[in-house]
């Protein structure tokens, strides 16, 4: 798709100039319209492929610890978070050609108002595809992360765990405040800050985060 949105900019732009931003800006309008179903779908293979692999996680867990605790865990409330994240999800998918649009108005306005030399514009515009791309590979890590991490939040709270360990990857590129966060115990109703701004999440919930849930299983 952020391919696609490439070469669609390209169409309407082969040498980096947009002769008609108005027709341009209502074809990736309308491309964000048809992608619904498709995006549908898309989230629901994801969804599917995520909810077996934390199904066979919990299992694993119930034949360690009791065939009840394993029943419970199984027949936890998931289905009402799953439908929540999937509108969440839809809507990141289709935002993509309307985020290419609204970058493709600003570069234009900004050749006008700033006189911005033509071969920088012309370069930025071509290099559109390449940044729906980068957004797509975005969105598609922290959705996988986030639904997988918010299912295991569902049927922990489900049989009465109280929170768990935060868990970083121990490496550089673990965020500063994620990296204050490892080895501490979360409730689940107190999500913890993880940025500067004061924003609150789980692990694993946070935009790109590797950091995952301990799960503090009840005795």
């Amino acid at each position: 798709m952020g391919r696609h949105i490439g070469n669609l900019i390209k169409g309407m732009a082969p040498e980096g100039v947009i002769s008609d931003t108005g027709v341009l800006q209502r074809i990736l309008s309308q491309y964000s319209g048809i992608l619904h179903p498709w995006a549908k779908t898309v989230v629901e293979r994801m969804q599917a492929e995520v909810s077996q692999r934390d199904i066979r996680a919990w299992a694993e867990l119930g034949r360690s610890i009791g065939q009840s605790l394993k029943k419970e865990i199984l027949h936890a409330p998931t289905g009402g978070m799953l439908r929540e994240q999937m509108q969440e999800q839809i809507k990141s998918i289709t935002s993509l050609p309307l985020e290419a649009a609204q970058r493709l108005n600003k570069l234009t306005l900004r050749g006008i108002t700033e006189g911005t030399r033509t071969p920088e514009i012309v370069e930025a515009i071509m290099n559109s595809g390449h940044v729906s791309i980068s957004r797509a590979k975005l969105i598609a890590r922290t959705q996988v992360a986030t639904t997988a991490s918010k299912l295991t939040e569902v049927r922990a709270v489900h049989i009465g765990s109280p929170g768990y360990w935060w868990r970083t990857s121990l490496d550089v590129d673990v965020r500063s405040y994620h990296r204050k966060l490892e080895g501490k115990f979360i409730e689940w109703d107190k999500p913890p800050i993880v940025d500067k701004d004061g924003r609150r999440a789980h692990a694993g919930q946070d935009f790109q985060c590797r950091c995952y849930q301990e799960v503090v299983v009840p005795d």
